[in-house]
C-alpha cells in the first residue's frame, strides 16, 4: 500500500538546509518528493504548472525556495534584485497559482524570514520580498478559502545552513564586522540568545500543516522574541 499522503517539499534538495531538515522530518504514511530546481524551475509558471500535471496531486506542499543576495543601496545589483523576487515571491505565487490548476485543495506552507517585518540595512531587496511573501500568503488564504490551508513560518536566522553561512559572510563584507561582532550585533537583535535550529522549524511547520485549516492566512513567528 503505497502513501496516504503526498508532501512537496520545494527547495529542499540543498544539502543541510531548511527543506531538506522538513521531507526527512516526514512522518512515514507521507510519500516525499523533492524536485532539483531543473525538474521544477519555480521562475516558470508553465514549468511548475507542467510539473505538478505529471506528478501531482499533492496534500501538502511546503515552498522552501529562497535566495538573498546584499547591497547597499549605491552599489545594488539590479539582475540580483531581479533574481530575489523571482524566486522569494514569484516563484510562490507561480506555485499557488498552478495548484489551484490543478487540484482542488492542499495545504501550502511558505518558509519566510524575519527580515520580513525588521528592516535591515544592505537587504532591501530580499527583506521587501519577504515582505511580499507574507502578503500573499494572507491574499492567497482570503482568496482560497475553506478548501485550501495557506500558511508562512517566519524565523529568525537559521542555525548551520548554506544561506546563513553566504549571509553571515556577506553581512561581515558589507558592514567591516569581525565574527565576534557579527555574533554581538545578533545578540542584541535577538533576545532569546541563539539561533533558530532546522528541527525546530520543521517542528513548527509539520505542526502547522497537520494542524486545524482555520491557520490558513497565519504568518506564525518563530523569532525568539525578535
Amino acid at each position: 500500500m503505497g502513501p496516504d499522503k503526498r508532501l512537496l517539499a520545494i527547495g529542499a534538495t540543498t544539502w543541510n538546509g531548511i527543506g531538506e531538515a522538513i521531507a526527512e522530518s516526514a512522518p512515514s504514511r507521507y510519500g516525499v518528493s523533492k524536485p532539483t530546481p531543473d525538474e521544477m524551475d519555480v521562475t516558470g509558471y508553465n514549468h511548475v504548472k507542467k510539473f505538478l500535471e505529471e506528478n501531482g496531486p499533492y496534500s501538502h506542499v511546503v515552498y522552501c525556495a529562497g535566495v538573498q543576495y546584499l547591497g547597499k543601496l549605491d552599489e545594488l545589483d539590479h539582475t540580483d534584485i531581479q533574481t530575489i523576487f523571482d524566486v522569494n515571491v514569484i516563484g510562490f505565487i507561480n506555485v499557488l497559482s498552478a495548484l489551484t490548476r490543478t487540484q482542488k485543495s492542499g495545504r501550502v506552507c511558505a518558509i519566510s524570514s524575519l527580515a520580513g517585518r525588521v528592516p535591515m540595512t544592505g537587504s532591501i531587496g530580499y527583506c521587501a520580498s519577504k515582505a511580499a511573501l507574507n502578503h500573499a500568503v494572507r491574499c492567497a488564504a482570503r482568496e482560497l478559502k475553506e478548501n485550501w490551508q495557506i500558511t508562512a513560518i517566519v524565523p529568525a536566522t537559521v542555525a548551520d545552513t548554506p544561506l546563513t553561512t553566504s549571509v553571515d559572510e556577506q553581512v561581515m563584507a558589507i558592514r567591516d564586522w569581525d565574527r565576534a561582532e557579527l555574533e554581538k550585533q545578533e545578540r542584541i537583535r535577538q533576545p532569546f540568545g541563539r539561533r533558530i535550529t532546522k528541527d525546530e522549524v520543521a517542528d513548527v511547520v509539520w505542526a502547522t500543516i497537520t494542524g486545524p485549516m482555520t491557520l490558513t492566512g497565519s504568518v506564525i513567528d518563530l523569532a525568539g522574541g525578535a
